[in-house]
């Protein structure tokens, strides 16, 4: 039977509830939020002048109107702007963040074999050692990184190139190889989706060296 539902929202400590009703088996609930009332600081990027990498927490619940919870979930976030600015050409010039012009100054990264042998504090260091070396952006080359990465990457305000996991030579033909393109349209959708609330995430790359 349908399933009478409280999604209980909480961001920054403004909440509100969403009353919803929820077919039997696996589904999906989606609830829009109005943030003009909340005072969210903006996420900027390492040597911005504002200075600071402002990082939010959003709590969501999902119970039954008598209390029994069925779901919950937290998440991080941050809200900027990021472009690349083009000229008349469509030549890309530079990225903007937050209206204002940042000169990458970046590295390849592809940090460590096995992600279960390290955890946050490993990324932490990278980050303070790329800031050291007044650099302020990583290229995740081919592959998606640990949450943790992400997490650092956040926190310190360097800006991340996500590479897609496609690399060097591959079979896209749609009579050769059938359900390439799609496979890899539906991976990309779920990368950006698995990324979209890390403000540090700004550009993305669908392929490397085909």
């Amino acid at each position: 039977d349908d399933i009478e539902t409280l999604l209980d929202i909480d961001v920054a400590g403004e909440r509100g509830q969403v009353e919803a009703i929820l077919p039997p088996g696996s589904g999906r609930l989606d609830a829009v939020i109005e943030l003009d009332g909340i005072d969210l600081a903006p996420w900027e990027p390492a040597g911005a002048a504002s200075g600071g990498s402002a990082v939010h927490e959003l709590r969501a619940a999902l119970a039954t109107p008598d209390g029994h919870a069925l779901d919950r979930r937290r998440t991080r976030f941050g809200l900027r702007t990021a472009r690349i600015v083009t000229d008349e050409a469509g030549h890309a010039r530079h990225l903007e963040v937050n209206g204002r012009p940042v000169f990458v100054k970046a590295v390849n990264y592809i940090p460590w074999q096995h992600f279960a042998e390290v955890g946050r504090s490993f990324y932490d260091r990278d980050m303070r050692m790329l800031l050291d070396a007044h650099g302020n952006s990583v290229g995740v080359h081919a592959h998606v990184q640990s949450p943790h990465c992400y997490d650092a990457a956040d926190d310190a305000g360097v800006l991340v190139f996500q590479d897609f996991a496609l690399q060097w030579s591959y079979d896209s033909g749609i009579e050769t190889n059938p359900g390439f393109v799609d496979a890899a349209r539906c991976q990309i959708a779920e990368m950006a989706y698995l990324l979209h609330n890390h403000p540090s995430v700004v550009y993305y790359a669908c392929h490397n060296e085909p």
